[in-house]
């Protein structure tokens, strides 16, 4: 995904767009190999990296190590690349820690998710479910706070 600024000094606007470039399929998962694939990438789409202004990735340490992460490789090839936390990511975090630290939101999503397993471990039951309610349980996750709510609301599960 890129954001970038459209600027049309005839009608005296400016426009901020984001535009989908595509997936990237990586086999590498350590900084090195994904900050390849990514300036490859950029190469590739004709994208001069001098033009970046900024980078925003998920919290996890491959990408924002302020050592050797991908977000410090860019920046140590662009100073002007900024690196920026996704705000989206840190929110889920917060959800995630907090349902953890809370007893009874532990006790909660856990029971949720032992519900989870029992009947996802066989076809025979996961059906008998099914039959006997109309609806089928989804997955708890560590680490995202949306499928913690999907978890649990009605409208969210399969039919």
């Amino acid at each position: 995904m890129i954001r970038y600024v459209e600027i049309d000094c005839e009608r005296k606007s400016v426009e901020v767009k984001e535009s989908f470039l595509g997936f990237i399929h990586t086999s590498e998962k350590n900084a090195e190999g994904i900050t390849n694939t990514i300036l490859k990438q950029l190469t590739d789409d004709e994208i001069n990296i001098e033009d970046c202004r900024s980078q925003c990735y998920d919290n996890a340490a491959v990408m924002t190590g302020h050592i050797s992460g991908v977000g410090t490789r860019i920046l140590d090839i662009n100073k002007a690349a900024m690196l920026v936390n996704c705000s989206n990511h840190s929110l889920n975090l917060v959800g995630v820690h907090a349902s953890k630290h809370d007893p009874l939101l532990a006790k909660f999503f856990c029971t949720v998710n032992a519900i989870y397993v029992f009947f996802s471990r066989s076809t025979k039951r996961w059906e008998a479910l099914i039959k006997a309610i109309g609806i089928s349980v989804k997955s708890d996750s560590d680490t995202r706070w949306s499928a913690k709510t999907q978890a649990v609301r009605q409208d969210e599960f399969c039919f």
